[in-house]
């Protein structure tokens, strides 16, 4: 086989598979219209920069936390509950950053995880006892609060 005709059997293949991935890769028309911005953060006392994964409760409330913003500027554990006509409300559980020297952590960047009880467990960038970041748990209050407590180990 000639070098031109391997050259062109090889730009044929090529082109034959840019033409059947691109379809493939690039969204259809109307793909923008299924997605849908359930809440949109101030960057205020409801939070800033959300970048952890989100978890769903039993009854279908979305947690998380935001790296910044809330009451004290540290970050926030959120829960958003879905209303009836499809909108959602952001409620913050706990704003952190809340003691001297931040010591109930700062900066939860990681993503949440329930226990059976109904406790929310993450951690903190920085913040606690000695700086480098806390584990922390909260749990919920018979009116609807949440109290967090952070994990204090020695070495």
């Amino acid at each position: 086989m000639s070098r031109d005709r391997k050259r062109l059997l090889t730009l044929g293949a090529v082109m034959l598979m840019v033409i059947i991935v691109i379809p493939v890769l690039s969204p259809g028309e109307g793909a923008a219209s299924k997605y849908k911005a359930l809440y949109k953060f101030s960057g205020g006392k409801d939070g800033a920069l959300p970048d952890a994964r989100l978890i769903f409760d039993q009854v279908g409330n979305l947690y998380s936390t935001t790296q910044r913003g809330g009451a004290h500027g540290g970050g926030t554990v959120f829960k958003l509950k879905p209303n009836a006509d499809g909108s959602w409300r952001e409620s913050v559980l706990y704003s952190f950053c809340s003691l001297t020297n931040c010591g109930d952590g700062e900066f939860p960047v990681a993503g949440l995880i329930f226990d059976q009880a109904g406790n929310l467990y993450g951690t903190t960038e920085s913040g606690g006892a000695h700086g480098p970041g806390t584990v922390f748990q909260l749990a919920p209050n018979a009116d609807g609060s949440w109290r967090e407590t952070i994990n204090r180990c020695s070495i």
